[in-house]
């Protein structure tokens, strides 16, 4: 019996194959739906995709905005209790399990991440979740791809693709101001680091920057510039842990 959908949004990325394999060859693979959000990845590129999939995994096609509204139309299409995600350059860690989702009364479970640059050894850093709600709304934040929510509450909202790069803190600040948290200190995935968002100082700064002016447009500024300095203090940290670990 399939317990948790896993979205991935694709559009013609080639890791999605080592993306969908960590999760079919998964301990928990049986409890594991798989439902890849395309938006539009060229003919061979969704062959191949047919073929990497199992039967009662599911290709949604269809043209988006993005991947929070990938992530939108994948929501409103989930049958199964829990919602998980992970995106198509990410791996589903072993260290996972079903289990931490069953038989407690939580609508949120956070797990934690670790980051990677190309080979899932070369560790750059792990995220650890913050246990206290205050710390997380003030930039100590839920990892997206490490949140697991039920069903019903994840499709009561949606992710605002308006909101850029903060449409995921958003989201889940949205739904933890309803619910509580359960956090779980394991390992549920492996993200490759990579993206435009965190090329450079440059575009970090310049995300962030875009992070505060949406903030600043429904939190004091004070609030949204705490929040800020809460993300570059939290993330900091967590970088120079993972280098004294190793």
């Amino acid at each position: 019996m399939k317990i948790v959908t896993i979205i991935i949004p694709s559009y013609n990325d080639l890791r999605i194959f080592n993306a969908i394999n960590s999760i079919v060859r998964h301990r928990d693979s049986l409890f594991l739906k798989i439902l890849v959000q395309d938006g539009g990845s060229e003919p061979s590129f969704i062959a191949e995709l047919k073929k990497s999939l199992r039967d009662d995994d599911e290709l949604s096609e269809e043209g988006d905005n993005g991947v929070f509204d990938a992530l939108n139309k994948a929501v409103l299409n989930v049958k199964t209790e829990w919602i998980g995600w992970i995106g198509s350059d990410d791996l589903l860690n072993i260290d996972f399990s079903v289990e931490h989702l069953l038989n407690h009364a939580f609508s949120i479970v956070a797990f934690e991440t670790i980051f990677f640059k190309s080979n899932p050894s070369n560790v750059r850093r792990y995220y650890y979740v913050a246990e206290s709600r205050m710390l997380r709304s003030f930039g100590f934040h839920l990892p997206h791809f490490s949140t697991f929510v039920r069903r019903e509450l994840a499709q009561s909202t949606s992710f605002d693709s308006s909101c850029r790069n903060f449409a995921d803190q958003l989201y889940f600040l949205e739904l933890e101001s309803r619910n509580e948290v359960k956090v779980v200190h394991k390992v549920s995935t492996l993200m490759e680091i990579g993206g435009i968002s965190n090329a450079s100082i440059y575009h970090i700064f310049k995300t962030n920057y875009n992070v505060f002016l949406i903030l600043n447009t429904c939190l004091p500024a004070w609030h949204a510039g705490l929040y800020i300095c809460g993300k570059f203090v939290y993330k900091l940290s967590q970088v120079l842990a993972t280098l004294l670990i190793k």
